[in-house]
Parts: C-alpha cells; structure tokens; sequence
C-alpha cells in the first residue's frame, strides 16, 4: 500500500502502519473474495506451498526448453473446470 500522491516512486510501503490496518483489512478481504470468486487455486495454502516449493526447485532446473510446462499449471485448469458460478462484473 502506497501513497501515491506523496510517494509516486512507492518507497514507503504503508501496509504495516497501524493507521492503514482498517484498508488494509478492506483490501485483503475483498481480494479473498475475488479469489473465491474465480476460483483461484493459491487461496488453498497447500497448492500455494506447492508452488513455491516448485518454483525453488526449478531455479536450478533448465526449464526454458522447447514443450516445458510449468507444472503449477495443472492447478488453474483444475479450477476453472470446477468454477461453479460465472464472474459477475
């Protein structure tokens, strides 16, 4: 979180100010809830996990060759087959 207006280069990050703990809240529970919304697969921590274990282990991997896919990948399949309602604008 950033004031833009005094701060355009975002310097000061402004999300561990006790003063911004009510928009910051506002903010996170808004942003779980468009997850939900879309089935985002990270919003379960253990698909989340996996794919920071996945994106150490590749660090040490050649990953950029012809027909690689990230295996993460799987996951936002899995989850827009299981969408069970459509994005309301």
């Amino acid at each position: 979180m950033f004031d833009l207006q005094n701060d355009p280069d975002e310097w000061n990050n402004l999300a561990g100010d006790p003063e911004h703990a009510a928009t910051k809240e506002r903010l996170l529970t808004a942003m779980r809830h468009f997850q939900k919304q879309i089935n985002d697969p990270f919003v379960d921590p253990e698909n989340l996990w996996a794919f920071i274990k996945e994106q150490k282990e590749y660090q040490q991997k050649p990953y950029k060759t012809p027909g690689f896919r990230w295996p993460h990948l799987t996951l936002f399949g899995e989850s827009s087959e299981s969408a069970s309602t459509p994005l309301q604008p």
